[in-house]
């Protein structure tokens, strides 16, 4: 609809992050098994970007156990 795709977009907003020295976090590479094709509908609220809030906890604690590590 506008001209670029959903990984395009994420691929751009990283790069805009990188460049102003704010650190990226990428959940498919910390916690793969939280989010997949499979179980979307589920786990994100809008069936696309935005987790349901069980989904955000369980991102969140994915996040400080890869940080305590």
């Amino acid at each position: 609809m506008y001209g670029y795709t959903y990984g395009q977009l994420r691929h751009e907003e990283q790069k805009l992050y990188r460049a102003r020295g704010i650190k990226v976090i990428n959940f498919q590479q910390i916690a793969p098994n939280i989010i997949t094709d499979q179980n979307k509908n589920r786990t994100l609220q809008d069936h696309e970007i935005h987790p349901t809030a069980e989904t955000a906890q369980k991102l969140g604690y994915a996040l400080a156990k890869k940080i305590a590590d």
